[in-house]
């Protein structure tokens, strides 16, 4: 019958077309299921550059970097280094994620 879209097999082997409607059905499916638990996150990398600042009249110069994901407030592998006189003058790392909260 012409128009007939359904994959009746006539044989063991299933056409082409039928292979396509089948394939277009799943992908269909799964899309329609997934939206609900799919999403991308923002993330920025920040790196210090040419910073400087003045602690308790000590100059300090910062180097580093840390990771920030916009999408659950959380900055992850953090590093900074301020080089200058002490007591400031160190590098300080996070061990663990931190969720910022927005810093509210």
């Amino acid at each position: 019958m012409r128009g007939d879209i359904s994959c009746r097999a006539k044989s063991p082997r299933l056409g082409p077309r039928c292979g396509l409607q089948l394939t277009l059905a799943v992908v269909t499916a799964a899309w329609l299921a997934a939206p609900a638990i799919s999403r991308a996150d923002v993330i920025h990398d920040y790196v210090f550059q040419d910073a400087s600042t003045v602690l308790m009249n000590t100059p300090e110069t910062i180097t580093g970097s840390f990771t920030f994901n916009v999408t659950t407030d959380v900055e992850t592998s953090v590093q900074v280094t301020l080089t200058g006189n002490p007591p400031y003058a160190a590098t300080y790392t996070q061990i663990a994620a931190m969720n910022t909260n927005g810093f509210k």
